[in-house]
């Protein structure tokens, strides 16, 4: 069984062999814009715009799991906004090559 949606904001492009293991196990593969974050800038702004920008809608109705950014900062701020939108945390893929 399919498990939601994978969304990749690790700012790396999935390889085709990537794509092919992960489509196993998720209906849908999203690949977020690379990510210019500004931490001295307005945070929430820049989370509302990387998400809006994503052609999937995540309003806590649809499993997601995410490959988080490899900035770790910017991986808890944008857990925790997502967290704010779903109601609850989404999973977290970790790629290991």
């Amino acid at each position: 069984m399919k498990n939601g949606l994978l969304i990749n904001f690790s700012g790396h492009p999935l390889s085709p062999e990537a794509i092919e293991n992960l489509s196993q196990y998720y209906e849908e593969i999203v690949q977020a814009k690379p990510i210019n974050f500004d931490f001295g800038g307005p945070i929430e702004e820049q989370l509302e715009a990387l998400i809006s920008g994503l052609r999937c809608s995540i309003d806590g109705t649809r499993h997601i799991t995410v490959i988080p950014p490899g900035q770790s900062t910017l991986s808890i701020l944008l857990v925790t906004y997502m967290h704010g939108l779903m109601g609850h945390f989404p999973a977290i893929c970790y790629l290991v090559s």
